[in-house]
């Protein structure tokens, strides 16, 4: 046994939460002793959500061995997908996730802030576009860990006895993990698994709830058909991935049986410009062998919406998804069930059909200012006002996202319009090019910074008169509206 270390009271909990200690495990667990045990599986069975996300990032990150003046460079990324990096990365998973039986806890440390739990496509890019646009009203988001869990996989798929067949969706999501990496370290994303990952009954318990709702209710299989028929591109990536994944040889004998090439230089020419595209695609990797074409690909939503349900109120969150048919199917569950206290889940809806573009990249800082300045519960609150005065009556209904849209315009109206006028005072006072110069700084004071003008008026006095000026209307507190102004403003520029 190691040497019984003490953990400071002010120090960040071991168990990776970013809280003090004394703010988190303090009085229900003893990290220094812990730690003294030496024993690996029992500091990993104790780690927050957090903690288990780090931990899992830095064995991505060994596993792949890739050091920093790599890390740019996307077939140098490729190429460390090799058979032994992905059976690491899986064995990686079975050891954050050991067991179940730490998952409730895990899960409940959740219900502390006010979560959405993503149940949409998990496609890397389209989850950055939810997790960024319901930042800025959720403390945090939860994302279901798109890597299967080993354990509950026959043997002749499992990733952990057979990589090679797992490369490519080894890849896919381990990008989407080190896109998220930020957001993790901030605590404002964390990755999650359902109980059904560890227990295959409650899986096939949650399948069969849902076969039988959609039988209830044909429309859901209606929407759900006519969904698939209409895709937007969403699955052109995963086909391109399992296009490009078969091997030189196929293409070759393709090109000659189809007579798309008369000679053989033609046919060479064909494969090269195959060799190219797979080159430039973030998720296609090259074969590893010329005969053979198997290899799995792992499409993901995260959960059905049943387990996901199951997951949610564990976790205390909010479900959020930007598939039309799960809406349709939250909304019939709720009926159902006649449940109406549960008001974020129809605000995330309304939230996600907003059309403003910028909503679509807020930046990681623009998350976290929100936070650092205290201003995430003025602004949550100012959404459920203006969302609880213009929703319709089922909470689902497509007019809410127009109804939220004209009352946050309006808002924002009111917030341009009071900056306007300070603007105007402002310029009254200094007068001339340096009224120019100081009206720029607009958006900085909508987000709400601080030491905007120190170097800009500083010599005039206006400083200090402007900052008088926003303290006495208190136009941060009275207008959190101002933030989206800040975001616009960010987004034309």
């Amino acid at each position: 046994m190691r040497k019984r270390q003490k953990v400071g009271r002010n120090k960040p909990c071991p168990c990776g939460s970013r809280r003090k200690y004394k703010n988190c495990c303090w009085g229900r667990l003893d990290w220094g002793e812990i730690s003294a045990q030496g024993e690996p599986a029992e500091v990993i069975s104790n780690l927050s959500a957090r903690g288990k996300n780090l931990l899992f990032l830095d064995h991505l990150a060994g596993a792949l061995q890739l050091d920093r003046r790599e890390a740019g460079d996307l077939q140098a990324f490729k190429r460390a997908f090799t058979p032994e990096a992905v059976r690491k990365i899986f064995a990686a998973v079975h050891l954050v996730w050991y067991a179940g039986n730490e998952l409730e806890r895990v899960l409940r440390d959740e219900r502390e802030a006010t979560s959405g739990l993503y149940v949409g496509m998990y496609d890397p890019k389209r989850i950055l576009l939810g997790i960024t646009r319901h930042s800025l009203y959720s403390e945090r988001l939860l994302l279901l860990d798109p890597f299967v869990y080993p354990m509950t996989v026959r043997d002749e798929y499992n990733p952990v006895l057979h990589p090679e067949q797992h490369r490519s969706t080894t890849l896919r999501w381990a990008w989407l993990w080190l896109m998220m990496a930020p957001w993790i370290e901030a605590d404002l994303v964390h990755f999650i698994r359902t109980p059904g990952h560890f227990d295959v009954g409650l899986e096939f318990e949650a399948m069969r709830i849902t076969r039988e709702r959609y039988e209830r209710r044909p429309e859901l299989e209606e929407l759900a058909r006519r969904q698939a028929k209409e895709s937007d591109g969403v699955f052109d990536s995963y086909k391109q991935q399992v296009l490009l994944g078969f091997p030189d040889e196929y293409y070759r004998q393709l090109a000659r049986e189809e007579g798309w090439a008369t000679s053989e230089e033609e046919v060479e020419g064909f494969v090269r410009g195959i060799q190219e595209m797979r080159a430039k695609d973030p998720f296609v990797l090259d074969p590893l062998h010329e005969d053979r074409l198997e290899e799995l690909h792992h499409f993901s939503s995260g959960a059905s919406y049943e387990m996901a349900k199951w997951t949610a109120a564990l976790s205390g969150s909010h479900l959020i998804t930007d598939i039309e048919s799960r809406w349709a199917e939250i909304r019939v569950d709720r009926e159902e069930a006649n449940v109406h206290d549960d008001e974020w889940t129809p605000f995330a809806k309304a939230f996600a059909g907003l059309p403003f573009k910028y909503l679509n990249a807020v930046p990681l800082d623009a998350a976290l200012e929100l936070r650092r300045q205290d201003r995430l519960a003025d602004l949550r609150a100012c959404l459920g006002k203006a969302w609880r005065a213009n929703r319709d009556d089922d909470g689902f209904s497509d007019r809410d996202s127009e109804n939220l849209a004209q009352e946050l315009r309006e808002l924002i109206r009111e917030s341009e319009a009071e900056w306007a006028d300070i603007q105007a005072s402002l310029a009254k006072f200094i007068g001339g090019e340096l009224a120019v110069g100081a009206l720029g700084i607009g958006p900085a004071i909508a987000a709400g910074g601080a030491v905007w003008a120190a170097a800009g008026v500083a010599a005039t006095g206006a400083a200090n008169v402007v900052a008088q000026r926003l303290k006495e209307k208190a136009y941060i507190k009275r207008h959190p509206a101002s933030f989206f102004l800040h975001l616009s403003k960010e987004h034309d520029t």
